[in-house]
């Protein structure tokens, strides 16, 4: 609370094409607000109606995509109808979205000022600068959306996985194609983005990178738990020294619980390695979670 969504919605819709607010609404009001004016819709509130709502939450996730549409039945016939779904969204809450719909989108996390950070205060009522850039942002469209639709693959950066890149090509694009110092900034803010993300997918992955590590480190393709769990519990750059109840450290079956969505699972009998013999993993177990999840 108190960190700056709304302030950030108004700012967006006062520089978006057709700016449509709303901090309640249905899936029948999307998709035939969308069908009828094409909006860049800003849904204040998210989180306090759109993760009980299954059907508005499938209509969000079917318009990520151009084309995306939705079959109803309408009239006293019930014929079906094809409506439009897909447009521009940001979304304002408190928390986290649904799973599927925080993996369609670029998320920002705001968080209360402090004290002693000076700001200036937004009017609501003195729109008149976002307005002229506004102005600006459609002539530049005007006179170079030829060009764009001619990027058809920005260079985008080998750590985004497939739904990441499809978040940011389009905002690539138009970096590409103002040039100077834009690709560069544009490309480093998707990677700051996406990897500030630390929900438990991402904290998964981070999980399989630094077993990885591990394993590149110790040739015999076998790491026991212990020695596992002694060096997570060094690496002050990971959430892993504080990852438990009560910032305790992760423990061995913390590490299983992240692994087993992979279908990786710890060998049930005492792995050897040379004289010693302990309760670990094994590299072939991982490799191919490593090929599938890993740059």
């Amino acid at each position: 609370m108190r960190s700056g969504k709304t302030t950030a919605l108004n700012i967006t819709g006062a520089m978006s094409a057709r700016a449509l607010s709303s901090a309640n609404t249905t899936a029948a009001a999307i998709y035939r607000t969308i069908e009828a004016c094409s909006p860049t819709l800003l849904i204040d509130e998210a989180d306090t109606f759109v993760a009980e709502d299954n059907e508005l939450r499938g209509i969000f996730n079917a318009g990520f995509q151009l084309g995306g549409e939705v079959i109803r039945t309408v009239g006293d016939d019930h014929e079906p109808r094809r409506f439009r779904c897909d447009g521009p969204v940001a979304f304002a809450g408190i928390g986290k979205l649904p799973g599927t719909m925080e993996d369609r989108s670029i998320k920002i996390v705001m968080r209360r000022r402090r004290p002693d950070e000076t700001f200036k205060r937004f009017r609501p009522d003195r729109m008149e600068r976002f307005s002229e850039l506004a102005r600006r942002a459609v002539r530049w469209v005007e006179d170079n959306l030829d060009q764009l639709r001619m990027i058809d693959d920005p260079d985008v950066p080998a750590a985004l996985d497939d739904r990441a890149a499809d978040c940011w090509r389009p905002l690539l694009a138009i970096a590409e194609l103002v040039g100077g110092e834009w690709p560069k900034r544009a490309r480093d803010a998707a990677l700051a983005l996406t990897q500030s993300t630390e929900d438990t997918a991402s904290t998964r992955v981070l999980l399989l990178a630094d077993l990885r590590d591990l394993f590149n480190a110790e040739k015999s393709g076998v790491l026991f738990t212990t020695e596992i769990l002694n060096a997570l519990h060094k690496r002050d750059d990971r959430p892993w020294p504080e990852f438990g109840k009560k910032q305790a450290p992760i423990t061995g079956r913390q590490v299983a619980s992240l692994l087993k969505p992979f279908g990786i699972t710890a060998p049930k009998d005492p792995l050897w390695r040379g004289a010693e013999h302990a309760r670990g993993y094994r590299r072939q177990d991982l490799e191919d979670a490593f090929l599938r999840y890993l740059s």
